[in-house]
């Protein structure tokens, strides 16, 4: 990938992410989001719920990984070295 279609590529994403904290803020959330993306599409995106929860360990970016981590384990090297995670 060129270097100015990956700084396009990480705009889109941090412009989605963006999205998902307004859309978090008005369902009465946090406002914290994280996403992972591979090349072709967005995998998946998570909300802090620690407030819902009460465990202080339930920020956007564990809950995300905590989601994924199984087809995380089952994607090879490759693959994994490709996603891009992004977070509010």
């Amino acid at each position: 990938m060129l270097e100015a279609e990956a700084l396009d590529r990480d705009i889109k994403l941090m412009d989605r992410v963006l999205f998902e904290v307004r859309t978090d803020l008005e369902n009465g959330g946090a406002g914290v989001a994280a996403l992972l993306a591979s090349p072709d599409e967005i995998m998946a995106v998570a909300y802090n719920t620690i407030r819902e929860t009460g465990d202080l360990t339930n920020h956007a970016e564990m809950v995300l990984l905590h989601g994924v981590s199984r087809d995380l384990q089952e994607m090879d090297e490759q693959d994994r070295d490709a996603l891009t995670f992004t977070s509010s």
